[in-house]
């Protein structure tokens, strides 16, 4: 008898399993050279091989087993022999399970789960952001699409941060391998089902990560993808069937492979046409990721395998299921089903990215379904009520707009079968953050939030939520969406730990005109009643930043003329103007903003708090932001510089009074 060493079986996946088990079978995927010619047998007490199968490759053999309910953990020897009699011999690992099916707690509504985007969050081991081998070799902080070197050490660090927020969950996206050649930093084109990107760490810190997280009182859910793979997956070149993969032929023979219509309504649609439905499931998400055939029952059992893998492996609290309605819905039920079966406190969301609660409810386990199908699915995720809340607070009060959608969003709970377990959120990776969406009205955002967290619903937020990171530069880009949080990188400012706050001193003067001036980042005395100009050189001398700001009544008339001449002939050596949130937002923008835009002079959004205990949180509600820093040493010297420089890049924040309220407060100041 001649023995090889296992090293010439390159993978055995699952690559290893559990005992105890409700489903006592198991489907052994092994790939090697060859390998589809020899016959396999099981050498382990307690396990019978009950059927093999070759693949369309010779380099692939799958294998049925059962494992009995006595049987013993250990190295369960897997036998094959060659056609000319050469035995391989593989040790294959059946552990004893460390807890229960029932212990496998899944998230609920008393739940706050907290979404991160791994590669952008923070890099807590420089010594992996860039793996030798890899195809995308790079890190590049200035490229909103490249890596940037978060890892999952980084999450460790910041989980005392995360749980002193209040969060109970975190749903890192995929950490997986994506070795792809460009824009692999989000995770989901994934080209190993087993192997733990390396930039991210490896299997040990993932499972570091799962119980460091349970240490802290937080669950850890996993981003899963069953609908496609990466286009570098390892089996892509080497494929074991011929239906692997939907429109492999066109893949191999290097045709144009067709991308799918996203046309998801075709899962519930009585008029789709079968083209529809076909191209829907079977079309590739993008050609970069090839859609998985979930009709070929061996992929069917990898993906059920290698769900139920991972949460054994990480001890997990959750599935997120990324695309649910993509792949084949009888086989998401089945998967789904598999999963609660076994786990049956465990929890899965599943993401429907439709606007329709029509159609979030028939994904949800428990709908009466007229096509009698059954999702298994607890949480899908209510894309509908998001949009209501962004539309209440963004919309004009009217009978039919403004809060009042708030309120019909809510009533279309009598459709979901439970309506508690349904996944609510402000904005999440692939859209605008919510800060953008309610155009930077930090009141708004804080009602949005407020509300959300108080619904009937398993809440999720963003990171950088909580200091109100945006995408006002490009709403919607991906890239820009899923910015580095502040801090998380050597040699960032260490926020939001230590958030630095300067407050830059500055003057009010009153001129013989009767017009106000603000000499700003100084802390030198002026003499009010001088002539306009003669205030203007004044504060030019001492080095502040002059700007005229605006107040109710304050340029109309002559001092309004006066103004407009000032701006004419005063124009360089930055003079500003200054708005202000106390104008209500039905008071047009005054002709003098006009007039200083068209000279290319900034109009600075700020705060002038009346004199009421009421406005006090008015400050820094509507201001502006802009590009750069801000040294300890000089902050009013930087700051100047900033707006005084010639590409000066200024964005807005926040809305104007409401007109109830300036009428109220013109009134009380009237009265006082």
């Amino acid at each position: 008898m001649v023995s090889f060493s296992s090293a010439q079986i390159d993978r055995v996946e699952p690559p290893n399993w559990w005992l105890g088990f409700k489903n006592a079978r198991l489907q052994l995927m092994l790939k090697g050279k060859g390998i589809g010619a020899t016959t396999p047998s099981i050498l382990y007490n307690g396990v019978s091989l009950e059927a093999y199968h070759k693949a369309e490759s010779p380099n692939y053999l799958f294998l049925d087993i059962t494992i009995g309910a006595d049987t013993s953990p250990g190295l369960m020897q897997i036998l094959l022999t060659t056609e000319g009699g050469n035995e391989i011999y593989y040790s294959y690992p059946l552990n004893k399970r460390e807890r229960q099916s029932e212990e496998f707690l899944g998230f609920d509504s008393s739940d706050v789960i907290y979404l991160i985007t791994p590669d952008r969050f923070a890099n807590g081991d420089p010594e992996i952001n860039i793996v030798p081998g890899l195809l995308e070799k790079t890190i590049n902080r200035k490229d909103d699409y490249a890596r940037h070197g978060g890892d999952i050490q980084g999450i460790i660090n910041h989980l005392d941060y995360i749980a002193s927020m209040g969060f109970t969950a975190i749903w890192p996206t995929p950490l997986l391998i994506n070795d792809m050649p460009q824009s692999s930093y989000h995770g989901y084109a994934m080209t190993d089902f087993y192997k733990v990107d390396p930039r991210f760490g490896n299997l040990k810190d993932y499972i570091m990560l799962s119980e460091k997280a349970t240490e802290n009182g937080i669950k850890l859910i996993m981003d899963q993808v069953a609908n496609h793979c990466g286009a570098n997956h390892w089996w892509m070149s080497d494929l074991p069937f011929q239906d692997w993969v939907n429109f492999q032929s066109d893949y191999e023979e290097g045709a144009e492979v067709q991308v799918t219509n996203h046309r998801r309504t075709v899962n519930q649609d009585l008029y789709a046409s079968k083209a529809d439905k076909d191209l829907m499931n079977d079309g590739w998400f993008v050609p970069s990721m090839p859609d998985l055939n979930q009709n070929n029952p061996f992929m069917a059992n990898y993906i059920i395998q290698n769900s139920i893998w991972w949460i054994e492996t990480l001890e997990l609290g959750g599935i997120r299921q990324d695309t649910y309605p993509y792949p084949d819905k009888d086989f998401m039920s089945n998967w789904a089903g598999a999963i609660m079966t076994e786990y049956p406190n465990f929890s899965i969301v599943g993401e429907e990215w439709s606007y329709n609660p029509l159609l979030i409810g028939y994904w949800q386990d428990g709908a009466n379904n007229r096509d009698g199908y059954k999702s298994n699915l607890k949480s899908p995720m209510d894309f509908p009520m998001q949009s209501f809340i962004v539309e209440a607070l963004n919309e004009k009060e009217e009978w039919d707009k403004g809060l009042v959608k708030i309120y019909q969003g809510l009533a279309n709970d009598f459709h979901y079968a439970t309506p508690k377990d349904l996944m609510i959120f402000p904005d999440n990776h692939d859209m605008s953050r919510i800060f953008t969406q309610l155009s930077g009205d930090i009141a708004n955002t804080k009602m949005a939030l407020s509300y959300l967290l108080s619904l009937p619903r398993i809440p999720q937020l963003y990171y950088g939520t909580e200091i109100l990171m945006n995408d006002f530069d490009k709403p919607g880009d991906h890239g820009l969406i899923r910015t580095d949080f502040p801090g998380g990188w050597q040699g960032d400012e260490n926020l939001p730990d230590d958030i630095r706050i300067y407050i830059v001193a500055g003057r009010q003067i009153v001129t013989a005109e009767g017009l106000e001036l603000l000499a700003l980042a100084t802390d030198c005395a002026f003499e009010d009643g001088l002539p306009v100009s003669s205030a203007l050189a004044t504060v030019r001398e001492s080095g502040a930043l002059p700007v005229f700001p605006w107040a109710v009544g304050k340029w109309l008339g002559k001092r309004g003329k006066i103004l407009a001449t000032v701006l004419t002939h005063e124009f360089p050596a930055g003079l500003c103007l200054g708005d202000n949130s106390g104008r209500p937002g039905f008071w047009r923008n005054p002709s003098h903003f006009k007039q200083a835009r068209a000279l290319n002079m900034l109009v600075l959004p700020g705060t002038d708090p009346l004199p009421f205990a009421s406005q006090a949180k008015r400050v820094g509600s509507f201001g502006f932001s802009i590009p750069g820093r801000l040294s300890d040493a000089h902050p009013a010297t930087d700051l100047k510089r900033l707006l005084q420089a010639p590409q000066k890049k200024l964005q807005a924040y926040g809305q104007l009074e409401k007109p109830w309220r300036f009428f109220v407060n013109q009134i009380r100041l009237r009265m006082a």
